[in-house]
């Protein structure tokens, strides 16, 4: 059996905290840019239109969906699928144990049981290789059954924005101090945030933008890790990014 090193739990703990932060402070699905506008007409507020179902994607369209991505921008990579998020599951589980987060407040970002996302979603990530360590991007994909499960299993939480501005996360002997803020951000047919976090380990410090926009029962975020990634043109490429990764899935077709 793998012995987990506190270096090797450090790493995770890390990942999963994007996932988390990401996760909570994502924008309600419920709150889509195409929601209808309260000025109607007393006949329309009557006969209200029927909720229209929302696209679900499987695990195949999904990891297809970023192959085109990965093909189509040029990235070099990998596409991670369904069963490998599994695999690594209880790693996280045990990083999270002992992973100690201040303010207290914020620790409750890290309760998020990813395991029932995995078991219940289908969802897929495309990694760029490792070979710049001063540069990562990463496209996570999570399309729910439905728009219920996406808010029971990822809830929203607004206040985490504010809450985990600025956050201490240790675990072992190892500690990193992080700051964050928010972006503004648009996608189209979607309700979409940004935000800069800059973490620092060891005296490096590594500036990180995540675009996160939700489209029915699907999310979608990119993480962009490099120098420089807070500048106007990384927030229009990533979010550009985030639109090509919802049209790549819409050319797979749907529902799953």
């Amino acid at each position: 059996m793998a012995i987990l090193r506190p270096a090797s739990l450090f790493a995770t703990a890390l990942a999963v905290a994007v996932l988390s932060l990401s996760a909570c402070s994502a924008p309600g699905a419920q709150e889509g840019a195409n929601a209808p506008s309260s000025a109607q007409s007393p006949t329309a507020s009557r006969t209200p239109s029927p909720t229209p179902t929302p696209a679900v994607y499987s695990d195949r369209a999904i990891q297809a969906a970023l192959t085109k991505v990965k093909a189509d921008q040029g990235i070099t990579g990998q596409v991670i699928g369904q069963a490998d998020f599994a695999k690594i599951i209880p790693q996280a589980k045990e990083a999270m144990k002992l992973l100690d987060v201040q303010p207290p407040a914020c620790a409750r970002v890290f309760q998020t049981d990813m395991s029932k996302v995995v078991s219940e979603a289908n969802l897929g990530m495309l990694a760029s290789d490792r070979s710049n360590s001063s540069r990562s991007l990463t496209v996570h994909v999570v399309s729910f059954p439905s728009v219920e499960a996406l808010e029971r299993l990822l809830p929203v939480d607004a206040s985490v924005a504010s809450i985990c501005s600025d956050v201490t996360m240790r675990i072992g002997g190892f500690s990193a101090h992080a700051s964050v803020k928010l972006v503004e951000v648009s996608v189209p047919g979607a309700k979409a945030m940004g935000s800069v976090g800059i973490v620092d380990s060891a005296g490096t410090a590594q500036t990180t933008l995540s675009v996160t926009a939700v489209k029915g029962s699907t999310e979608v975020t990119v993480n962009l890790a490099a120098p420089g990634a807070d500048s106007p043109s990384s927030v229009d490429k990533v979010t550009a990014l985030v639109s090509s990764t919802f049209a790549a899935l819409d050319s797979q077709g749907a529902p799953a």
